[in-house]
């Protein structure tokens, strides 16, 4: 009925958000703002992407009170070293719990943060990576936001 009409209006608004997002920092933010409406528990999200054997933050958006330890875009580390690196190569979205009980030095550097994740791996501008959302709640992504999360990550990298 008129539930569903207004839950795909608005599904299909957060994707039309969604498909600009990696375009400037200014869409990631109004895309960010938009998608923690639908998921409140929501912190980050990141697109990282490997590029030469480095792991680099290519876009963020985040709420304020994260920005200062988790920084921004530019971040990059070798992807050898890195969870998120693997992730990547892998064809199945990774749910964590718990992030800082990973021993890889991106998860010891997010879970000081943040304490579950979402990470869907897509090919975007001819690199290996992954678009991660990340929550303070300790298991922040139920099967329904899931779901929701990846097609959102399939749409920000539709050409």
């Amino acid at each position: 009925g008129s539930l569903e009409t207004s839950d795909t209006g608005l599904e299909s608004n957060l994707l039309k958000l969604a498909q600009q997002a990696l375009a400037s920092p200014a869409r990631m933010n109004r895309f960010g703002r938009h998608l923690k409406q639908e998921i409140p528990q929501l912190d980050r999200v990141c697109w990282t992407a490997i590029s030469k054997g480095q792991l680099r933050v290519e876009r963020v958006t985040q709420v304020e009170d994260l920005e200062a330890s988790l920084r921004g875009e530019g971040l990059s580390r070798p992807a050898r070293q890195c969870q998120l690196g693997s992730f990547a190569k892998q064809s199945e979205p990774v749910k964590l719990t718990e992030i800082g009980s990973l021993n890889k030095i991106d998860m010891q550097f997010f879970g000081a943060q943040v304490r579950s994740s979402f990470h869907v791996p897509i090919q975007f501008e001819g690199k290996q990576g992954t678009i991660n959302f990340w929550s303070r709640e300790p298991d922040g992504f139920p099967e329904e936001a899931q779901k929701l999360l990846v097609q959102i990550s399939r749409a920000m990298v539709q050409p």
